[in-house]
């Protein structure tokens, strides 16, 4: 029995390295996502985060606070701002991650011994990145706090509750942007579910087409009159009328579970979803060019939809991503709609503020398919050269 047992252990053992497909997954795929992984999170915690400071007070206080802002490793001043609202515009364009509004008369309060308050809004979309907006808040109240307190006349004749409270002069005052009810799963889900539809889309084109070169199929040529757009048109119109009702469904779903409200028009948000379906068919129909074999599809793509989640900058920003992963993440639609995403269940903007990747996809999914039409006529016309008109009209 154990004799019997060694040998299929060695011949499976064997098999992992002499076979090119188990090869990939056993041996390929652990370094990948290792890789893939270290890249991406190699700073550990995010430093720098862009913050904006709308500073309507503008005196040597709030110039201080700014500087003590700024110091700081964790943030980053990326913008000022004359308004709270051109703060809250870049904020909701992914501009900054937060920002600091100190509104006029703020120093004047601090001087007469007032409690003094200020506004410190941040994206609560990405936890991290809050965090550390929040922390600096309370660090500028405190620094503040503490130097006007020193500065104060008469404090010896200060009752202790007086005292106590002056020390807090400054509090800041707390605004969660896009995800108020600090539930990170109710928009880290709808993401993940964003990039397996993508994915569910590439593998199924790709695996169409490997099989059709595998088994040298010819139908979809042959029924499109030799025409390679209508079979590219002709082959990805089902799976966008699929995944297009796949999206609107889960888009219900979350509107209703989740308790979510679309910030814009029902009607802009599916036209949304419809681009970024046309987008993901088109890629997958370029990509499926590149495949041979069914197998090679499963194999390769299976790499796919994580990547494609790392580098959207959903889960970790963009800025903080290595410039391949920024390269990367260019060409793949995901990215644009988990854009789109993160503002339509959290801000009102005007429907202008979504049109720079409304139009990116809508030039992506016709692109890709002229390119994919052009990739059809070579392989088709290559596999199906015996065909000829009369067989077509036949």
């Amino acid at each position: 029995m154990l004799k019997a047992f060694i040998s299929v252990f060695l011949h499976e053992f064997k098999r992992i390295f002499s076979n090119r497909h188990l090869r990939l997954v056993c041996l390929l795929s652990p370094f990948f996502y290792v890789i893939v992984l270290t890249s991406v999170y190699h700073e550990k915690r995010l430093t720098e985060v862009p913050v904006g400071i709308a500073d309507l007070d503008k005196t040597q206080i709030t110039r201080e606070a700014a500087r003590f802002l700024d110091s700081s490793e964790n943030l980053r001043i990326a913008g000022h701002y004359d308004s709270a609202d051109a703060a809250q515009h870049d904020l909701v364009k992914g501009r900054i991650y937060g920002y600091f509004y100190f509104p006029k008369g703020f120093s004047s309060d601090i001087k007469k011994g007032k409690n003094a308050s200020y506004r410190v809004a941040a994206d609560y979309m990405n936890i991290a990145l809050a965090n550390p907006i929040f922390l600096a808040s309370a660090d500028v109240a405190g620094e503040l706090s503490s130097e006007q307190f020193s500065m104060l006349p008469g404090k010896p004749r200060l009752s202790r509750e007086r005292a106590a409270a002056i020390r807090n002069l400054v509090r800041p005052q707390v605004h969660t942007i896009f995800n108020r009810e600090m539930n990170y799963a109710d928009f880290f889900l709808p993401g993940l579910v964003v990039v397996i539809i993508q994915q569910v889309i590439i593998v199924s084109l790709c695996f169409c087409g490997a099989e059709d070169k595998q088994e040298k199929l010819t139908d979809i040529y042959r029924l499109s009159g030799l025409n390679p757009f209508i079979a590219a048109g002709g082959r990805i119109a089902p799976y966008i009328l699929l995944n297009y009702a796949f999206s609107c469904l889960f888009i219900l779903i979350w509107l209703r579970i989740f308790d979510l409200r679309l910030a814009h028009s029902m009607s802009d948000s599916l036209l949304f979803i419809f681009v970024f379906v046309s987008a993901c068919c088109s890629f997958g129909l370029m990509l499926s060019s590149f495949f041979r074999k069914t197998a090679d599809v499963f194999l390769v793509l299976m790499y796919f939809a994580m990547g494609a989640f790392l580098v959207s900058g959903y889960s970790w920003p963009s800025y903080m991503l290595p410039l391949i992963a920024r390269i990367a993440a260019l060409p793949i639609p995901s990215t644009y709609f988990m854009s789109w995403l993160r503002m339509a269940f959290g801000a009102e903007l005007p429907p202008a503020a979504l049109t720079s990747d409304f139009w990116i996809l809508a030039a992506m999914a016709i692109s890709y398919f002229m390119v994919s039409g052009i990739m059809f006529r070579r392989i088709y016309c290559h596999s199906s050269g015996k065909i000829t008109a009369e067989e077509t009209e036949k």
